[in-house]
């Protein structure tokens, strides 16, 4: 029995985790109805207050938690927006009053598991984890939990990544000039021989231009990218800056270059998995394909890691067979 009468009212107690709780109320009622809200004070990581029947907040919230992490890590950054909405699932999920030291390991996959019977996939779960982690990660740093739970990774699988055949580019580049679109074929060429995001290359600027190479601001990564020129990107570049006097070089919205790439794609019946960024694929897969050391794959491609440029890695099994004849 964990309500019993005690001096001239009701004591409710029970324990949780080791720890017991208990407190002498005036009616049975009242102990009933304490012990009902304080073991759900403390199933949410709440201490109930000794002195009154209201559970007392102690800790950051995760609210408090998505707000700091957003305010120092993510705010002005090309990720915040992501981010941003991947803490409001969490939030929504633990809720947003949940204090940050009760969300353990246990409950992660409980959130995992919620995830996938939504129809997440698991590069999408991985995502929303990854900002839960920062939440964490960052509470961690502020001392305001013990340590960090562990949160497991979901495995995604390999992506068999399209990149454009030397038959399909020359087929394309026809196209392109039979339809009088010669700045989208010295654009494809561009975006083929220096892997740049089509991002970067929008915002390429003459003064970003040196002799036999330019350079990339504010990529992705947050870094600034330098990339040699090639003969076939070199000249490209040139028939480009004469087509265009002003400050960028390719002088063109995202909207006015998918419209003309994907009229092309259609044309030449190409599959719907190719899209303008295939072309920066089709840089590393040409690279591999042609002996290039993966590491100086990553570096010219900068990637954040050389963990991402390894989707290319199985384009080369020759460099395999030439190692081991090594011994």
């Amino acid at each position: 029995m964990s309500i019993k009468p005690r001096n001239k009212g009701y004591e409710a107690y029970f324990s949780y985790n080791g720890k017991r709780y208990r407190k002498t109320l005036s009616s049975y009622k009242e102990a009933e109805q304490w012990k009902a809200e304080a073991m759900a004070a403390v199933l949410r990581g709440e201490t109930p207050d000794s002195n009154t029947n209201t559970p007392k907040r102690v800790g950051w919230t995760l609210r408090d938690a998505v707000v700091a992490t957003t305010n120092a890590v993510w705010r002005d950054t090309k990720a915040e927006r992501t981010a941003v909405r991947n803490s409001a699932h969490v939030m929504d999920f633990f809720g947003s009053d949940t204090p940050v030291r009760v969300i353990n390991t246990e409950r992660i996959q409980k959130f995992i598991d919620n995830l996938r019977q939504k129809g997440n996939s698991n590069a999408t779960i991985n995502r929303k984890t990854a900002a839960l982690s920062k939440v964490l990660r960052y509470s961690y740093q502020n001392e305001k939990i013990d340590k960090m739970p562990y949160i497991p990774r979901q495995r995604e699988p390999l992506k068999n990544e399209r990149y454009i055949s030397e038959e399909e580019e020359i087929a394309m580049q026809r196209i392109f000039k039979q339809l009088g679109y010669d700045h989208m074929a010295d654009l494809c060429t561009f975006l083929i021989n220096t892997g740049a995001r089509i991002s970067e290359a929008l915002k390429l600027t003459r003064t970003a231009i040196h002799e036999k190479h330019v350079v990339f601001y504010d990529t992705k990564n947050g870094s600034n990218h330098t990339v040699p020129l090639n003969v076939k990107a070199q000249a490209a570049l040139d028939r480009q800056l004469a087509r265009s006097d002003g400050a960028y070089v390719f002088p063109y919205d995202y909207t006015h270059i998918q419209n003309r790439f994907k009229k092309v794609m259609g044309i030449l019946e190409i599959d719907e998995q190719v899209s303008i960024h295939t072309l920066r694929h089709t840089f590393g897969s040409r690279l591999v394909q042609k002996g290039v050391p993966i590491q100086t794959v990553s570096k010219l491609m900068n990637h954040s890691s050389l963990q991402v440029t390894m989707r290319y890695a199985h384009l080369a099994p020759s460099n395999l067979d030439n190692a081991v004849e090594l011994i």
